[in-house]
């Protein structure tokens, strides 16, 4: 069994158990060289600079929707890596491994890093012919309930009813339970984690900190949460979900 099937739904299987490169140059040129050639070289840099994922780039990415288990913008269960060059193009795509928890990564590949339509899929095998879970969203991708990468916490008490999460200080802290809440139809295909909008407030808050820390269950009522400030700073959709 591939590593992701077991490291990515480890956070959701315990709330089962549980419920550019830059180029120092000089910009004088020796005496003895010729402008002509300076100007060569000025220009062969610029080319060998690495793409930016500028707005522009991403200009034909108009479907942001995100939808659990079933795709994520234009992104299905079949999306290859060459589909990807097709949908935005080589320039935009970054072949490297991606951050699954506990230190370990996948590989997977980065779609216009640094840019608020970001995404992040992890492959299913070294085929890159069907995509396991996306993630590392930018802020313009949200489910259609509105929830996305900087969600505050009221607004997720809005659209989920009464719900539970993890405590705090550890690598799966502030995971949702959506199991029980409005968003149940999602459970097993989305995991949300909250964090301080600042992580300073971790210390300024230290005592609703210590309250709400650790490996345990904690309601959204809870009245050290508000202190916190939480946001959705993390979202992992599964679109091939890890077979039983």
């Amino acid at each position: 069994m591939a590593r992701w099937h077991f490291l990515l739904g480890l956070g959701l299987l315990t709330s089962l158990s549980a419920c550019g490169l830059t180029t120092d140059t000089d910009s004088s040129a020796p005496e003895s060289l010729p402008a002509e050639s300076v100007a060569a070289d000025d220009t062969a840099l610029e080319t060998d600079e690495p793409p930016s994922a500028s707005p522009e780039t991403m200009s034909q990415l108009t479907d942001t929707v995100v939808v659990p288990g079933d795709r994520v913008g234009p992104i299905t269960s079949d999306t290859s890596r060459a589909d990807l060059v097709d949908m935005f193009g080589e320039a935009v795509l970054a072949d490297t491994e991606v951050a699954v928890g506990e230190g370990f990564t996948e590989s997977g590949t980065v779609v216009a890093d640094g840019s608020e339509q970001t995404f992040a899929v992890i492959w299913v095998d070294d085929r890159q012919a069907e995509p396991a879970t996306v993630k590392d969203f930018g802020p313009v991708w949200q489910t259609p309930e509105g929830v996305g990468i900087g969600t505050s916490f009221a607004e997720l008490q809005g659209i989920l009813g009464p719900f539970e999460l993890y405590g705090f200080g550890w690598d799966y802290g502030g995971t949702l339970v959506l199991e029980n809440s409005n968003l149940s139809d999602y459970y097993g295909s989305l995991i949300l984690r909250v964090q301080p909008s600042n992580p300073e407030l971790f210390q300024q808050e230290a005592g609703a900190f210590q309250a709400l820390q650790g490996d345990k269950l904690i309601s959204s009522e809870d009245p050290n949460l508000p202190d916190l400030d939480l946001v959705v700073d993390e979202m992992i959709v599964y679109i091939n979900p890890p077979s039983e």
